[in-house]
């Protein structure tokens, strides 16, 4: 996939100092949408990629067995799933009692992009609501919201971010397969550093899919951090 070549040229490295962090407004925290630095390797719980391109909320995110995702504000995918993993693993659907429908594709239209972009910058009680389309007619209702400010003691360091809550309601589903995801999104690493999902509705209610950031490594190789150690037995798929 290439788009019309447009990068964010005055973001800063993703791992810069402080300068990243966030912002006062009228006396509330901000935090700006500021997007990875191209050729930066992001290491998370279950997946890994390396980011190859950049156009305003859109990030295209290699991953380690070549395929790749799209991720916009890096609240949704938007486009191809990898065929399996982590990613696809979260969501299949029940349809007919036990039959298994995986969707492949999931898509954003330019309105729905725009509601995303109103949450940024990010701000405690900030909101919007868009749909996202999954398969066979099917779409998410998803309700968006900043829920709080937290520090997160990753691997011995503090790091403060902003609790983005999602409510997804499947729409033509009898059966009420919804899901919740919470991201905590840091502004000085310009991240998500961690994520929690759920499925709280349907023959899935109550798994989870969780997944932290583990490591990341600047576009010439150098490491920048490491939060976590591996778990054992080297749990991460690419």
């Amino acid at each position: 996939m290439k788009w019309l070549t447009y990068i964010l040229v005055a973001s800063i490295a993703v791992f810069a100092p402080r300068a990243l962090s966030a912002q006062e407004s009228n006396g509330e925290k901000i935090a700006e949408y500021k997007a990875p630095e191209i050729g930066t390797r992001l290491e998370y719980v279950g997946w890994t990629c390396t980011v190859e391109e950049v156009a305003g909320l859109r990030t295209l995110c290699r991953l380690g067995d070549g395929s790749a995702i799209t991720l916009v504000g890096w609240l949704e995918i938007d486009g191809d799933l990898p065929d399996s993993g982590y990613f696809q693993d979260r969501l299949f659907f029940y349809f007919g009692g036990t039959q298994k429908v995986y969707t492949e594709q999931t898509g954003l239209n330019q309105a729905e992009l725009d509601k995303i972009e109103a949450i940024w910058p990010l701000k405690v009680g900030k909101k919007t609501r868009y749909r996202v389309r999954v398969f066979a007619g099917l779409q998410f209702d998803v309700r968006a919201s900043v829920e709080a400010i937290e520090q997160l003691d990753l691997g011995g360091q503090i790091i403060e971010t902003f609790v983005i809550k999602l409510d997804s309601r499947l729409r033509g589903d009898s059966s009420q397969q919804n899901f919740l995801r919470r991201l905590w999104y840091s502004p000085e690493l310009a991240v998500i550093v961690k994520e929690e999902f759920e499925w709280t509705q349907g023959p899935r209610r109550g798994r989870k899919f969780d997944s932290d950031l583990l490591s990341a490594q600047l576009p010439d190789g150098t490491p920048t951090f490491a939060f976590a150690p591996k778990p054992d037995g080297d749990a991460t798929q690419d």
